[in-house]
């Protein structure tokens, strides 16, 4: 490999970073050549507060989308040098408010006039490639902002590691569709309940390889991946209220509201993954531990499920919450195999 050409975009990061270390010794120079001792890092929060006048450091932040530490940084340097000046707001006084100190001001009309001579010389250079740069710069960015370069790996990686599945997950059949025989069940009350503490372990393998706009895109008009997790976290105090519903000896377990809409109303897209996968997992700890402390009444009490019009022993109950849980995780895994 003979230079950095060959590498191609991979190496976008170190093109834009020799970009700017080549900008800023000029940008220098011609500050200097006027007389002025003005860092070209400074650019950006001075011309902002030559158009606003006054500013807090959040509004700087907000306005030029940096982050609040780089904007402390440089204003610490700007107030350093003289450039800017705070005082407190008299309306709240843990708000610092910023402006262009006199010297400053004295010195915007030939800030105004260097600006004006650099924006000619870069528009110039845009106009010399064969592209326009800026408007391509502009739309470069906005591709980055929409969804990072972590997230679009993540996303790729999934991809190939799902794409290496010998058969394409299919979709499971519709839930209510399903019927159960829970008098020959062949399982045992320890094997149920590993497959209960393992769920909140296989929800975060699936969605490892998962960016969030991956996670909150909706399929064919159904939920996300992401609301059919929250989902599942939201019938966790249904499947407590059964057990105790079995062990209190009520005729007919609580129902389940089948429109679903606390689910559909909850906006799980809004909430961080991270948050729904802890949530879920407190949640069914607290169901295993109820079934743990009642361990006696596993095969020996039931309640009619409303539904199914069928008795539950405690066993039933969390067989039929085991076969929820594969119901939607079958359908997550089905659904970033479309990804």
């Amino acid at each position: 490999m003979k230079n950095i050409n060959e590498i191609g975009i991979l190496a976008v990061g170190t093109r834009l970073k020799r970009l700017y270390d080549n900008m800023m010794p000029s940008g220098k120079a011609i500050y200097q050549s006027h007389g002025l001792e003005f860092e070209p890092k400074w650019f950006s929060i001075v011309y902002v507060l030559v158009e606003e006048n006054e500013l807090s450091v959040t509004d700087l932040a907000n306005l030029l989308g940096l982050s609040h530490p780089t904007i402390i940084q440089t204003l610490k340097e700007l107030e350093k040098n003289g450039w800017v000046v705070s005082r407190k707001s008299k309306s709240d006084g843990r708000i610092r408010l910023l402006q262009l100190s006199q010297m400053a001001k004295s010195k915007v009309p030939l800030l105004q006039m260097i600006w004006a001579q650099i924006r000619q010389a870069i528009e110039e250079m845009n106009r010399e490639g064969q592209v326009d740069f800026w408007e391509g710069f502009l739309e470069f960015e906005s591709a980055m902002m929409k969804k990072s370069i972590y997230d679009r790996v993540v996303e790729i990686n999934g991809r190939q590691k799902r794409q290496a599945f010998k058969r394409p997950p299919a979709h499971p059949v519709d839930w209510f569709r399903r019927k159960f025989d829970f008098g020959n069940l062949s399982t045992t009350p320890e094997g149920v309940m590993e497959r209960l503490r393992f769920t909140p372990m296989r929800l975060s393998g699936l969605v490892e390889n998962l960016s969030p706009s991956q996670c909150t895109q909706p399929f064919d008009g159904k939920w996300s991946i992401q609301e059919n997790i929250g989902h599942m976290n939201d019938l966790e105090p249904l499947w407590q209220g059964r057990v105790l519903d079995i062990v209190n000896g009520e005729k007919t377990l609580r129902p389940a509201d089948l429109t679903n809409k606390k689910s559909h109303e909850a906006g799980h897209n809004d909430v961080p993954m991270e948050k729904l996968l802890s949530e879920f997992k407190a949640n069914r700890m607290k169901l295993l531990l109820m079934c743990e402390e009642h361990y006696d009444y596993f095969g020996s009490a039931s309640s009619l499920h409303p539904r199914l019009l069928t008795p539950m022993r405690l066993i039933d109950l969390l067989y039929f919450v085991a076969e929820h849980d594969d119901h939607h995780i079958a359908t997550i895994r089905y659904l970033a195999y479309q990804m």
